[in-house]
């Protein structure tokens, strides 16, 4: 499964790589329970205070590549 699908199935929004995470139809606390899902499925962790730097769907899965 690509971080697309787990962001995808979370919030049930079609996202690709230029999605902006800010555009998300999720809260603060729904968005930090889907970047733990993301976390879950691809076994990695994001640096301690990355998270507040990624824009985009696709820095985040550069950031976890």
């Amino acid at each position: 499964m690509t971080i697309e699908d787990v962001i995808e199935r979370e919030t049930g929004q079609p996202v690709d790589a230029a999605t902006l995470l800010q555009d998300l139809p999720v809260d603060s606390l729904e968005y930090l329970d889907l970047i733990l899902a993301v976390e879950r499925e691809t076994g990695k962790n994001l640096p301690d205070g990355r998270l507040a730097t990624l824009t985009t769907v696709g820095e985040l899965i550069q950031e976890l590549s």
